[in-house]
């Protein structure tokens, strides 16, 4: 009777096995439950390190590959940018990854934004030098960095209406003011400027065309007639009509890109047809 009930030897074996299996998966859980315990989860960050790391590597790669990577000459460099027809904010450095690029588009519009607004402002520059009752100029230095990031840069922060405005107008002002208490030296140049620069750092509004202006209300006599009028005209005016025609620009550059193989594959049809 008892021998019918009885396991066995093998299926003793297999279910002592399974016990001990059990019991050592289920120590190790604890230990590692034990070891994670207040311990920040690293995961997401490192995670995120790794994708950087990546993506700079395949930056690289690319940068290697076209010709001007970590190791490459200055003829080097210069040798693919003749070759390549593209807009470039800056070549990469050294220890730098790949700067943005634009089509070519950008070298033509922006040439052309910027040559068109240039003459409109010098019309009214010279409209308002002739029959305005101030006598006043239009033109000022600032028009010519500000038509460099206006036209240059697509998207460029200095270039967001609160750093336009709010660091034209600040520095406007306290260029007026430095001329009314040191007179127009030297003294008020490094004030006006200094003081421009620390507002707009303070405000989070940096442009820097904002300090061409300051050092324009201290550099131009034809400027202190007009008193506090100067943050008005020309500086905020000015700056405002380049700004919106930068804006026209950048949306024509992001809505009719084209690329210099195209502008050669419509002229080689136009020749070829002839």
């Amino acid at each position: 009777m008892l021998r019918a009930f009885a396991r066995p030897p093998g299926a003793i074996a297999a279910s002592t096995t399974r016990d001990a299996t059990r019991e050592d998966g289920a120590k190790f859980a604890n230990q590692k439950a034990r070891a994670t315990v207040g311990r920040k989860p690293r995961a997401p960050r490192a995670r995120a390190r790794d994708d950087d790391d990546r993506a700079v590597a395949r930056d690289w790669a690319d940068v290697d590959a076209r010709g001007f990577g970590r190791g490459s000459s200055a003829l080097d460099r210069a040798r693919y940018v003749v070759r390549d027809a593209k807009a470039r904010l800056a070549l990469p450095s050294s220890d730098g990854g790949v700067v943005g690029e634009r089509p070519f588009s950008d070298v033509v519009y922006g040439c052309a934004f910027c040559a068109a607004t240039t003459y409109a402002l010098g019309a009214v520059d010279c409209w308002m030098r002739a029959n305005a009752m101030a006598r006043a100029p239009f033109m000022i230095g600032a028009w010519a960095s500000l038509s460099v990031l206006a036209f240059g840069v697509v998207d460029a922060p200095p270039l967001r209406w609160w750093n336009l405005i709010v660091a034209t107008t600040c520095s406007a002002l306290i260029g007026v003011l430095s001329v009314r208490a040191f007179g127009a030296n030297h003294v008020a140049r490094a004030v006006a400027l200094g003081a421009s620069l620390a507002v707009m750092m303070r405000l989070g509004a940096i442009h820097p065309p904002a300090g061409a202006v300051a050092f324009a209300a201290v550099e131009s006599p034809a400027f202190a007639d007009l008193g506090w009028w100067f943050a008005v005209y020309p500086a905020l005016i000015g700056a405002v009509f380049i700004a919106c025609a930068g804006k026209a620009c950048e949306w024509v550059k992001l809505n009719r890109a084209f690329e210099f193989a195209d502008v050669a594959r419509v002229f080689s049809s136009v020749f070829s047809s002839s």
